[in-house]
């Protein structure tokens, strides 16, 4: 903590959500300040911390974690090396704040509640979107309220993406639409109806790694859901909730910033609701200050990554079982 009370953040990696999103959010937000961070490549390091105008810049990881300044940091890391720093981290006193996904396994989650209450610090999945203002009580509540009980959600969240090399396309990274933008579309569908009892899924590979996701869930609470994500469809991304007297459409059910808009419909009658709007990055980032000083608690819960990730898994694993029977037919 500076003399001014700001939280100071180490940041393990120079990627692109770090560079783009996370970095500038940081310089703007009001309880925060980038201390340190660190790439394997101290040259891309060095773009980065000169970019936003603080920080200093460190070839590695574990140097982020040995500094003394650092209270809190960020992992934007290939997913499948989220847990093994975020260990590290709690390991050496620091709270983290972790890009989705948090992990690649509910038990992995478990593994991380328990070393961060034996640290005594904060783990929280890096869920940006929630942190818009479309889904603050204010707002989000009366919408609810205006279709009654919901029982149904259909989400979907796409873009074309073609990288050959890329880690997303990588298996041992964690790569694939899943546990990429299929986390958003999970995640939103537990947050808001609950407990998961059924899962359906159906999808297409691509070097591994699941490219495209169609899922149907039905809920503890008798609610049905669907959810597709695909990194071979257009760009898009919608929520929409049906219930027992309307509907809502969110056009942009997981944006970072700019404007957003409701569509709700009831007993026939239409209204088109432009919804507030701001950085998610830097409320996110606010929030967890927050959190680490005691004020709240994480918005994003730990039991929240674990329901959403154990239905990632059994996701996964009805997709991964389909194609490998498909390919054993046809051989």
């Amino acid at each position: 903590m500076d003399s001014e009370g700001r939280i100071g953040w180490g940041v393990l990696g120079a990627a692109g959500v770090a560079r783009r999103r996370f970095l500038p959010a940081l310089r703007a937000a009001t309880n925060a300040q980038l201390v340190i961070l660190g790439s394997r490549s101290l040259e891309h390091a060095a773009a980065a911390v000169e970019a936003v105008g603080q920080g200093r810049p460190v070839s590695s990881y574990q140097a982020v974690l040995e500094d003394p300044e650092v209270e809190a940091v960020y992992l934007p890391l290939p997913n499948a090396l989220h847990r093994e720093w975020a260990l590290k981290a709690l390991d050496a006193g620091k709270h983290v704040l972790c890009e989705k996904p948090l992990v690649l396994s509910s038990s992995e989650v478990d593994e991380l509640a328990q070393a961060a209450v034996s640290a005594d610090r904060v783990v929280m999945e890096a869920f940006m979107y929630r942190f818009h203002p479309q889904y603050e009580r204010s707002t989000w509540e009366p919408l609810l309220r205006d279709i009654g009980a919901i029982r149904l959600a259909q989400v979907r969240f796409s873009f074309p993406f073609d990288r050959p090399g890329d880690i997303r396309e990588n298996a041992e990274l964690g790569g694939g639409a899943l546990w990429d933008i299929g986390s958003y579309c999970l995640d939103v569908l537990t947050w808001q109806l609950g407990d998961v009892v059924e899962v359906q899924a159906l999808g297409d590979l691509r070097g591994g790694t699941i490219w495209t996701a169609a899922t149907e869930l039905r809920f503890a609470s008798g609610s049905l859901g669907t959810a597709w994500c695909s990194f071979a469809g257009p760009l898009s991304q919608r929520l929409t909730l049906v219930g027992e007297h309307g509907t809502i459409d969110l056009d942009g059910p997981f944006r970072a910033a700019g404007p957003a808009t409701a569509r709700v419909e009831v007993d026939g009658e239409v209204r088109t609701t432009l919804l507030p709007t701001d950085d998610c990055f830097r409320r996110e980032i606010e929030h967890f200050g927050q959190v680490v000083r005691g004020h709240t608690t994480p918005a994003v819960a730990l039991e929240d990554s674990a329901r959403w990730i154990g239905v990632a898994e059994q996701v996964a694993k009805e997709i991964l079982v389909a194609q490998a029977s498909s390919r054993a037919m046809s051989t």
